[in-house]
């Protein structure tokens, strides 16, 4: 069955499914509704078609490493199953460039444009290049959903399990998540001994602040503390939701001296207008990668 005749099917049959729940003895109403229902397809919106953006590719990791922009064990970590190296769009690479200017930088490219890579590559390449105590919170990760953290989660241990394959060698960057599904031994494994890099979410984030058992999450920043803070997917926080990441941003700015928020170019959008990511919202001035 072609992909048409199953969409023409679908709508048939929702079609006879809403039909089915009345009857209409008149007429002209039987009429006027057969022609809004079949003519006018009021149930449904028509067929929409999305393309997807080509992004420029510039240089393989490997590349990257060659003119010295990234270390040669940073190459090695971000790698396919096969061993093959990652090749970069121009909005990554240009975001490793800011990043070893120690640039804040917001990232507004669309979905599927490897975002994350964006700030994992320069985290991941700074802590190689100088090294921090494993045991205390180097880069902070906040994301809106759980969703999101299980998912950065599983693909960093796909990374870490591929280097570790191709080297033998330990993985020389410890990693974690930490939302409210971590609880007991787990929870108290990752508040005594914390990882380089924690994932969570905004609200387990606003906790750091307060909670006494969480302090050590968020330590000062300086070469063996804080040095990176990130908020993905940042277009998410609307509302009372949206002072959310200001706050944090607020009262960590004396401690992070980076930051690197991901995600879509605007703050919010009312349904009439779409306001621009202020740079106050960072509390530093940023700057946009398309």
């Amino acid at each position: 069955m072609s992909i048409f005749n199953l969409h023409s099917n679908v709508l048939d049959d929702y079609r006879d499914f809403v039909r089915s729940f009345f009857t209409v003895a008149d007429d002209r109403a039987r009429e006027f509704i057969d022609h809004e229902l079949l003519d006018e397809a009021r149930l449904w919106p028509e067929a929409l078609l999305q393309v997807s953006p080509s992004y420029a590719r510039v240089a393989s990791v490997d590349e990257l490493a060659d003119r010295n922009v990234i270390l040669r064990e940073t190459a090695q970590i971000f790698r396919n199953e096969r061993g093959e190296p990652f090749f970069l769009y121009q909005h990554q690479v240009e975001a490793m460039e800011r990043a070893a200017r120690r640039e804040s930088y917001v990232v507004t490219s669309g979905t599927g444009s490897g975002k994350s890579l964006t700030y994992f590559l320069p985290i991941v390449d700074a802590f190689l290049r100088q090294p921090t105590a494993r045991d205390r919170v180097a880069a902070l990760v906040v994301y809106p959903m759980n969703a999101l953290v299980n998912s950065q989660f599983e693909a960093l241990k796909k990374l870490r399990a591929g280097y570790e394959q191709r080297t033998g060698r330990r993985f020389p960057v410890s990693f974690a998540k930490y939302t409210g599904d971590v609880r007991g031994d787990a929870r108290r494994e990752i508040q005594t001994h914390p990882p380089q890099i924690l994932l969570t979410n905004y609200v387990m984030a606003e906790l750091l602040l307060v909670r006494p058992d969480d302090q050590s999450l968020l330590p000062q920043a300086g070469p063996d503390g804080l040095r990176f803070f990130v908020f993905d997917e940042l277009h998410t926080y609307r509302g009372r939701q949206g002072a959310v990441p200001q706050r944090q941003m607020s009262y960590a700015s004396a401690r992070a001296p980076r930051w690197l928020p991901a995600g879509s170019p605007h703050l919010c959008n009312d349904g009439k207008r779409s306001r621009p990511l202020p740079h106050k919202f960072s509390g530093a001035q940023s700057r946009r990668i398309r």
